[in-house]
């Protein structure tokens, strides 16, 4: 039940529009996340928050 009111998005190759972006609020998402660099401190762009491009390393690299 919890993961129907907790929806999140990746976007993919972090393409975001205007278009994806009107769609994911209209079908309830809470977050989506593109590939863009930077901070988000404005609730209102939720459904385009920045995310960490990490590359090619394995990810033991980042000690998980």
């Amino acid at each position: 039940k919890g993961l129907d009111k907790d929806r999140v998005f990746a976007y993919p190759y972090g393409a975001e529009s205007a278009a994806a972006t009107k769609v994911l609020n209209e079908q309830g998402y809470k977050l989506a996340f593109t590939t863009h660099p930077g901070r988000v401190m404005c609730k209102a762009e939720r459904l385009n928050l920045p995310r960490l491009r990490m590359g090619n390393a394995p990810i033991s690299s980042f000690g998980l």
